[in-house]
């Protein structure tokens, strides 16, 4: 019969996956490196390695895309802010080429974007043609 994972391997795991290193972990739970080691091997450890690893990466995804949401509520006016350091007649001449900078640099990005997005659509096109047998039109 197998051996019952206790608690504080768990524990141990959890604290693993948010960052901690297994020597790090082992010692804040109070176990010994190798019995955690040998743990870490049991398929439910495995599984809860994995689980855990899962629920990480989504709640990054959740924050980043709240903080993602922000930035792109924000931009009008932090475009708006942007001109107005560029246009102003108070601005230093420094600050004046910097926003400029900004400003051409945020311009060619999009620019960028919307070639690349067209690229790939042209591509996409291409891949369906070839998949359903039909010629390849190259642009």
């Amino acid at each position: 019969m197998a051996k019952e994972v206790p608690p504080k391997i768990f524990q141990a795991l959890q604290l693993y996956v948010g960052g901690a290193t297994w020597s790090d972990a082992a010692d804040a739970t109070g176990c010994h490196i190798r019995t955690l080691r040998k743990y870490r091997e049991y398929p439910e450890c495995i599984e809860f390695l994995k689980e855990e690893k899962r629920l990480r990466a989504e709640r990054k995804r959740e924050v980043l895309t709240k903080a993602h949401e922000k930035l792109i509520d924000a931009s009008p006016a932090v475009s708006e802010e942007l001109i107005s350091i560029a246009l102003s007649k108070r601005t230093k001449d420094y600050a004046k080429v910097a926003a400029a900078s900004e400003i051409f640099k945020i311009i060619r990005e999009g620019v960028m974007d919307e070639e690349i997005r067209a690229q790939l659509t042209d591509m996409k096109e291409q891949l369906s043609s070839l998949e359903r047998g039909g010629p390849i039109v190259d642009i």
